[in-house]
């Protein structure tokens, strides 16, 4: 069963096996539970014949690049008092004018949207998800509510509490017992609280010295050869390389949407994600030094001896024999 005239539809730009040949992401693949996103050899493929628009892709997609219409997020009907009620397709409720195609549906992006709206707490009527084939997905909804719990406490604000029910006399008995009249948000006030969602996590913002991002990512500093690959990569500004006097890599986890890109393009497995992680920006400084054996400057970890490099990158790797190759690069 599927929502009438649901649809499914893919940004193939904003995904990274569009943006790099070697990304390990596979986010969507093992969301989707009828094997319609497969990869292949030259990216993601989609057999849209074997889709039937559920849109578990689109949470597990960290770079947003799967959209469903309706949004999964517009099944939640919202009292005035911040109760939210829904019913999964598989729910025993088949008058349900809008269902929610499955709780794994709902996944962070779309908990903190509902959050911004005004949704205090959620009663979800669900079926036997034991039975269902989308239950493959394993705890996805439930990760998710732990990251966005842990992120709103972290900073001062009400996170959403779930009440799952599978009896739907538990669920009417909800409904009944909510001090607020359906005040189902129109889809202007979404786009609304959307955009202003959107805006809020394009720039670094002040937040409290408690505060979680749901990404970070970590430099292994005895790793890292300031080779500045993950910099280049990050289609986030999640990490930027400044340069000048106080050069050094600039981290600012409130943008990372922990695509794992920087991990994948590290050919010295210098990088890791973490989540949660501290929210506040940090920074690795670098300095520069000269290669003892062909003498041009190169960038490295402040924090590492001054003694532990002195050769610059590729005469380490080539053992000094490239030297007319490092005289003619740029700078």
């Amino acid at each position: 069963m599927e929502a009438p005239g649901a649809a499914l539809a893919m940004d193939g730009e904003r995904c990274v096996h569009a943006l790099a040949v070697n990304a390990q992401c596979q986010a969507c693949v093992a969301a989707c539970p009828r094997d319609a996103l497969v990869l292949e050899d030259d990216g993601l493929g989609w057999r849209t014949e074997a889709c039937d628009a559920c849109g578990l892709c689109v949470p597990a997609c960290p770079r947003g690049a799967m959209a469903r219409t309706p949004p999964a997020h517009e099944a939640v009907v919202i009292h005035d008092d911040g109760a939210g009620f829904a019913a999964c397709e598989k729910a025993p409720v088949p008058h349900a004018a809008s269902p929610l195609p499955c709780k794994h549906a709902l996944g962070l992006r779309e908990l903190l949207k509902l959050a911004q709206i005004g949704l205090h707490h959620l009663t979800l009527l669900t079926g036997d998800c034991g039975s269902c084939p989308r239950a493959r997905t394993g705890q996805m909804f439930e990760a998710a509510l732990a990251l966005h719990q842990s992120m709103r406490s972290s900073r001062g604000e009400d996170a959403i509490g779930v009440h799952l029910v599978q009896e739907p006399a538990a669920y009417h008995a909800a409904k009944r017992g909510s001090h607020g009249a359906p005040a189902r948000v129109d889809s202007r006030k979404r786009a609304l609280f959307t955009g202003l969602f959107r805006r809020s996590h394009a720039r670094p913002r002040a937040l409290p010295a408690s505060a979680l991002a749901a990404y970070a990512p970590v430099f292994d500093l005895e790793k890292c050869t300031a080779c500045d690959a993950c910099a280049r990569i990050c289609p986030d500004g999640a990490l930027l390389r400044e340069r000048g006097a106080a050069a050094g890599y600039r981290i600012f986890p409130e943008l990372c949407s922990g695509c794992g890109l920087c991990v994948d393009l590290c050919d010295d497995e210098a990088m890791r994600l973490e989540s949660p992680a501290a929210a506040a920006p940090s920074f690795v400084p670098l300095e520069a030094r000269h290669c003892r054996a062909c003498g041009v400057s190169f960038a490295w970890i402040a924090a590492r001896p001054r003694d532990q490099q002195t050769e610059c990158p590729v005469c380490r790797k080539t053992t000094r024999t490239r030297q007319l190759f490092q005289v003619l690069r740029d700078p």
